[in-house]
């Protein structure tokens, strides 16, 4: 058996064969994808890196040959985002993750540094997503409310905390909790641009002008999902803390991440369960119009 290769992640592009494994078990293997990493491509462009390349240069072993890429990716990651990304080793756990994503049983966090102070603590945002029709050349997506939102258009639910305000770069910024309670394509980015606090390093939605970061700030930080016999709960590292990119200062601390979870999520058998009544969150909402 070839053995599993360990190694960091990098903060910036990723240009190599490196992969932190986070997890593995007979079942599922997690890993720490890294940022501008597609998780795998139709293109056979040699040079570009994939997830599905990675994997199978680190854990050969587990290449499965009668599926497209090698390796059954329980759930997507957006290019740009890093973090806790799951493959499942097998036809049956592939169908679980499949279950619990459509019962909507499984809790996915994300850390994200955005444009501005929040002034909110916490925002419950209930705003419908639907693909934008003015922008043919990538896939864009806008709130319901635009214009140029074309059907279909679905609803789309995101819990935002604020835990930290400082500067990024010198500028005002925040570095937020993000929940998705449903998991729309490029739901936290749009919802984000929706409440005035952009993700800071969004290429695609600062129409192509926020170019000085080094990657854009969204990070997959905790998954969970309620297997059996034991619940699947995995965390990756937080890169946003200024020792590891000094851009970040923050200069006021509203709750640790780990103050939150102990405060607002169930303490008894169903502890991925978040308790919105207590967390009394501002509503930003807008209406699901039906067709």
């Amino acid at each position: 058996m070839v053995p599993v290769t360990r190694c960091s992640v990098r903060l910036g592009r990723a240009m190599s064969d490196q992969l932190k494994i986070l997890y593995q078990s007979k079942d599922v293997l997690v890993v720490d994808k890294n940022v501008d990493t597609k998780i795998n491509s139709n293109d056979e462009c040699a040079n570009e890196v994939t997830v599905a390349k990675q994997l199978a240069r680190n854990v050969p072993h587990l290449i499965d040959n009668t599926i497209e890429f090698g390796f059954r990716f329980a759930h997507r990651l957006d290019h740009a985002t890093s973090g806790v990304l799951c493959i499942a080793l097998n036809k049956t756990t592939a169908g679980t993750f499949q279950n619990c994503f459509s019962q909507r049983k499984i809790m996915k966090h994300y850390l994200a540094l955005v444009h501005g102070h929040m002034e909110d603590r916490c925002l419950f945002i209930d705003v419908p997503i639907g693909r934008s029709s003015i922008h043919t050349d990538i896939y864009r997506m806008c709130v319901s409310t635009s214009p140029h939102c074309v059907q279909p258009v679905k609803r789309s639910t995101t819990v935002a905390v604020c835990l930290e305000t400082g500067l990024y770069a010198g500028a005002p910024a925040s570095k937020l909790l993000l929940i998705p309670l449903t998991g729309r394509t490029h739901q936290l980015r749009v919802h984000c641009c929706h409440i005035g606090h952009r993700i800071i390093g969004d290429y695609m939605y600062s129409d192509r002008t926020d170019t000085q970061p080094p990657r854009m700030m969204l990070h997959s930080y905790r998954i969970h999902v309620p297997v059996k016999p034991q619940p699947l709960d995995v965390t990756a590292p937080d890169y946003f803390v200024s020792a590891i990119d000094p851009s970040w200062q923050a200069t006021q601390l509203f709750t640790t991440y780990k103050a939150f979870c102990d405060t607002f999520y169930n303490q008894g058998p169903n502890k991925s369960a978040l308790n919105i009544t207590d967390l009394n969150p501002k509503t930003v909402t807008v209406e699901l119009e039906m067709s």
